[in-house]
């Protein structure tokens, strides 16, 4: 699942001097997306269900004079963790959808924030967390390019 800002060049005609400027457009925004994503999966209320997130299992053993070995307790750790409910981003839990949400460039005028977790894409419908991100990065992103296009 991607998101991608990219400014058409061959449209516009941008003029070398341009070039750079409306890069660094480019870049922030892609940035500021990918931060956003992440910045709403991590914080945020969460509402949903609570439930228990177990570990691995500890046993611990004793040597009998036997020399064998006998078990003298199984114990299951466990974290609570709450869910977020739909409308919500995503309630992050171990981590990894936040790891695998990462910024790229294809060139200079071209941005793609890419989730790498394959249930990035099952949760964005209806836990939202990319394109809420993408939304709130428009207005200053379309405010910077009228800027730099017409001369200010």
């Amino acid at each position: 699942m991607d998101v991608t800002y990219r400014l058409d060049d061959r449209i516009t005609g941008y003029t070398d001097a341009l070039v750079p400027k409306l890069s660094a457009v480019v870049r922030k925004t892609t940035f500021d997306i990918e931060a956003g994503a992440k910045t709403a999966v991590q914080t945020g209320a969460k509402t949903g269900r609570v439930y228990k997130r177990f570990g691995e299992r500890k046993i611990k053993t004793r040597r009998l004079k036997s020399g064998d070995f006998a078990i003298t307790s199984v114990s299951r750790p466990f974290t609570l963790h709450q869910a977020s409910k739909a409308g919500e981003a995503p309630a992050t839990d171990s981590g990894g959808l936040v790891n695998s949400i990462q910024s790229g460039f294809d060139s200079s005028l071209s941005g793609t924030v890419s989730v790498g977790a394959e249930y990035g894409a099952i949760l964005e419908p209806d836990r939202p967390f990319l394109l809420p991100a993408a939304e709130a990065t428009m207005p200053a992103f379309q405010a910077a390019i009228a800027a730099i296009l017409e001369g200010r």
